[in-house]
């Protein structure tokens, strides 16, 4: 369903990625079957438009069928509740397949019949409209919002069976699976699952977190154009080398099967044959293998796409100033992370930075150690909106206080995470005039340790309610009243002082909280002075893990 739209939009859920393919979000589903949407026998015949008691609760078998290809047509499966819509490719027949759901829209029937879906990470949306209507199935039409033009059509049936023999009679032959070339079995599980008729029908696969530790046979889907496998077991990604199709990999946060270590990809070489990509999401951070490091530079030196790049996301890669100074010419580049790595510049860059909407450059550190050079001014004068960001990460990097001011003084209600720790920053007095009302993270250290001091009385930058983890690291905090701060779900202290804080008060607000569950301690942190550990704290809930180091 939707195809170009989710094309288009499916690189901007950065982060909810894994909880809508988790089949998260929506209303009570226990209402959809596979079964006739209509109840009185006669099909969709005289359906003209959409309506509520169309959609609302009922899963369809999308046919998709695009104009002047010799392809197979495509099969995805919709599923409605009563505001939200979910994709995923595939027949997805049952509740127990849920968890293949791709991604999440929602949905309006406007007064003219059309159907407005809305992307749930954007505010960009498709309407659709009734072209004709059969037994079987409703012919409609999706086009983006405000534009009109030819598309192609999308068949919509309510029952798997059909769909599948109107494919079979009607759809260009294709490409049996080879299953048996699928040796994981987690892997060969889904495709058994979801049904697909033909190789040329799978266009995407987001399986996070399901336990998969080989992509051996993945080869044979040529038109595979996205790929979201993080939280798994793989290492050995040469099975995609040819896969020259894809625009969206995310293959970050494997670990070993048996023992649960972070473990690394063997090697990054299939990956640069991937000229096409405008996602890319990687991380390093095992010892099991140490790979020759992934190019940057010269990734995007081939790739054919740096105008419609959107996420570059990297986690403790050796990246290094030429990697950077490579991050030119990205017009659309919308998440940029770069944390861990070993860069000691980042002025070099040269880049419009007017879509950014996340920036982490985090924690980066050459042989020398030193804090790495970031020049905010320059990224500003280069179209970087502060307002626009949701996430903000420069800690260890050369900020100062001027910097800290411009900070404040641009950032808005978008903003969701902040870390602004180690930089040259030695008082956040100033972060009191920020507006951040939606702020969910923050963490913050000054350049002199132990000298700060936090007032979080009287009128604060963020919305205290809405903060899920807390930071407070060396310095003094006063006026610490956790109740306020009633979303939390993990709070740290490293080198800090409590004040005014009994270690039996803070147990007490700690199990107060409903959703916390992590405490962090560190560094001789103190409640009143007296310096703490987790064995200190009698009578913190078992739910409560307590770490200290």
């Amino acid at each position: 369903m939707f195809r170009a739209f989710r094309i288009r939009f499916s690189t901007l859920a950065v982060l909810s990625i894994i909880l809508t393919a988790c089949g998260g979000g929506g209303g009570d589903d226990s209402t959809n079957s596979s079964s006739s949407n209509n109840e009185s026998g006669t099909g969709f015949t005289g359906t003209t438009a959409f309506s509520d008691s169309l959609v609302s609760g009922k899963r369809f078998y999308d046919v998709y069928i695009e104009e002047g290809e010799a392809e197979p047509y495509g099969i995805a499966t919709i599923l409605f509740d009563n505001s939200h819509v979910k994709v995923g490719d595939g027949y997805i027949e049952s509740s127990e397949n849920e968890k293949y759901f791709i991604e999440q829209y929602t949905w309006d029937v406007l007064d003219n019949g059309n159907l407005l879906v809305t992307s749930t990470d954007s505010d960009e949306s498709l309407v659709g409209k009734v072209l004709s209507a059969h037994t079987d199935y409703i012919e409609v039409c999706f086009e983006e919002s405000g534009e009109t033009g030819n598309c192609d059509k999308e068949l919509l049936f309510s029952d798997k069976a059909k769909a599948k023999a109107y494919i079979a009679s009607n759809s260009p032959v294709g490409t049996s699976i080879n299953l048996n070339s699928i040796t994981d079995s987690a892997l060969n599980a889904a495709f058994r699952d979801l049904e697909y008729d033909y190789v040329e029908q799978v266009y995407e696969i987001d399986l996070p977190k399901f336990d998969i530790q080989s992509l051996a046979g993945l080869n044979q889907f040529m038109e595979l154009y996205r790929l979201v496998v993080p939280e798994n077991h793989i290492t050995d990604i040469s099975s995609l080398s040819a896969l020259t199709k894809m625009e969206i990999l995310d293959l970050a946060d494997q670990t070993d099967a048996s023992t649960g270590d972070d473990i690394n990809l063997l090697s990054y070489d299939a990956i640069y044959s991937m000229k096409g990509l405008v996602y890319l999401a990687l991380t390093q951070l095992g010892n099991n293998v140490t790979p020759t490091k992934f190019e940057l530079d010269t990734f995007l030196a081939a790739s054919t796409a740096k105008n419609d790049i959107e996420v570059l996301a990297f986690y403790k890669l050796a990246l290094d100033n030429d990697d950077v100074s490579a991050i030119n010419s990205l017009p659309n580049l919308r998440v940029l992370a770069i944390d861990e790595g070993e860069v000691s510049d980042f002025s070099s860059w040269n880049n419009n930075w007017s879509k950014l909407q996340q920036l982490r450059v985090g924690w980066n550190t050459d042989s020398s150690n030193t804090k790495v050079t970031f020049d905010l001014n320059t990224m500003i004068s280069k179209s970087l909106n502060l307002d626009n960001l949701t996430k903000l990460e420069l800690a260890k990097t050369s900020i100062t206080e001027a910097d800290l001011a411009t900070i404040v003084s641009g950032v808005g209600s978008k903003l969701r995470y902040l870390d602004l720790r180690s930089t040259n920053i030695d008082s956040y007095s100033n972060l009191s005039n920020a507006s951040m009302p939606n702020l969910e993270r923050l963490k913050l250290r000054p350049l002199n340790y132990g000298n700060d001091a936090y007032d979080l009385s009287g009128t604060l930058p963020f919305t205290a309610s809405k903060l899920t983890k807390l930071y407070l690291e060396d310095g003094d905090i006063s006026n610490f009243t956790i109740s306020n701060f009633s979303s939390l779900t993990k709070l740290q202290i490293s080198g800090s002082n409590v004040i005014s804080e009994s270690v039996n008060g803070f147990v007490s607000a700690l199990n107060a909280l409903s959703n916390f569950d992590t405490l962090v301690i560190r560094r001789d942190a103190k409640l009143s002075g007296v310096t703490v550990s987790c064995g200190d704290l009698v009578g913190l809930k078992s739910s409560i893990s307590c770490t200290d180091t």
